[in-house]
């Protein structure tokens, strides 16, 4: 592909006019039409530009083809998803499985032998969560947006395999509380009152994972979900640093306030010839921090009200 099919595709994939790819790389929206028309190409510095900012690399945009590698981040993102998917799941109810375990054996098996085997559960599971967890949050940040590559037919069939998923996860609950109900009603022995804390947890541990498992699943389908997340992710970015900004100077204010009203402020204040009996308005000045504080509550229910709305709008909500 040429270099001016695959800014197109670019340009399409990540949902851009020409006047706002134009916008994002500082030149008019003639050049960018020049360019995808192939009359003309940008300069170096604005060709590195774009393969930072759309995650491509130079001999790639100018000579291969961003279309392929699109193809090749969509089976990259199913791969992941899959693994991602058990391994969560996996690593949650194996917690809970191990409760079960615990409770099944109670008053049994010696206590330190159940203690450092939940310990050892717990360990590997946690283990498993924060790779997992920081492997997800590598693939994102080098995959901000995925081309869909499943069909409507396909979506609406993983549709209807997560809503039978669920109905069973939660008729896995409803059975494990009902024998342990019976359980516990029936036998008064301890093999039976362990059982039906045993029965009840398990039941719990499989509906979990099935809960997790096919929810990521389901998320492996609707890539545009995944796609708008992420964008929602850099405006909340955005929308903290204006946050950040703004109590900063309602902070800022609210110091020299605090200062000035301390030492001198409002009349009431009492000098008798000696610096060290000086007496200023310390024991009420304090109370612009708080003031100051919900000021930066309200400056930021309205920030992410409007500007939030607004960089949503830009980032997320583009038009073709």
């Amino acid at each position: 592909m040429s270099f001016a099919q695959n800014l197109q595709s670019i340009r399409a994939r990540n949902g851009l006019t020409q006047e706002q790819l134009a916008e994002e790389l500082n030149v008019t929206r003639q050049s960018v039409s020049k360019w995808e028309s192939g009359q003309s190409f940008p300069e170096m510095e604005t060709l590195l530009k774009i393969c930072e900012r759309y995650h491509t690399g130079l001999d790639e945009l100018m000579r291969g083809s961003v279309e392929e590698r699109n193809e090749e981040e969509a089976d990259a993102f199913i791969r992941h998803t899959k693994v991602f998917s058990i391994q969560m799941a996996l690593s949650v109810s194996a917690i809970i499985m191990g409760l079960a375990v615990i409770s099944l054996f109670d008053g049994i098996a010696r206590e330190n032998f159940l203690g450092a085997f939940f310990l050892a559960v717990v360990a590997a599971s946690v283990i498993t969560l924060i790779v997992s967890g920081m492997e997800h949050s590598r693939f994102v940040k080098k995959h901000p947006k995925v081309k869909p590559v499943y069909t409507e037919k396909e979506v609406e069939r993983a549709d209807h395999i997560f809503s039978w998923a669920t109905a069973v996860g939660v008729g896995l609950i409803l059975i494990g509380f009902i024998v342990s109900s019976y359980l516990d009603d029936t036998y008064d022995r301890v093999i039976y009152s362990n059982m039906s804390g045993a029965v009840f947890l398990a039941m719990t541990a499989l509906a979990v994972g099935i809960f997790i498992f096919f929810g990521i699943r389901r998320g492996m389908y609707h890539v545009e979900e995944y796609n708008k997340e992420n964008a929602r992710a850099v405006t909340s970015q955005k929308t903290d640093k204006k946050v950040g900004a703004a109590c900063g100077v309602i902070m800022l204010i609210a110091t020299c306030v605090f200062l000035v009203w301390g030492f001198w402020g409002m009349p009431g204040g009492m000098y008798t010839g000696n610096w060290r009996d000086y007496v200023g308005h310390w024991g009420i000045s304090w109370i612009v921090f708080p003031v100051g504080g919900i000021l930066c509550a309200i400056a930021s229910i309205l920030i992410k009200a409007v500007g939030g709305e607004e960089d949503a709008e830009q980032d997320v909500k583009k038009d073709e």
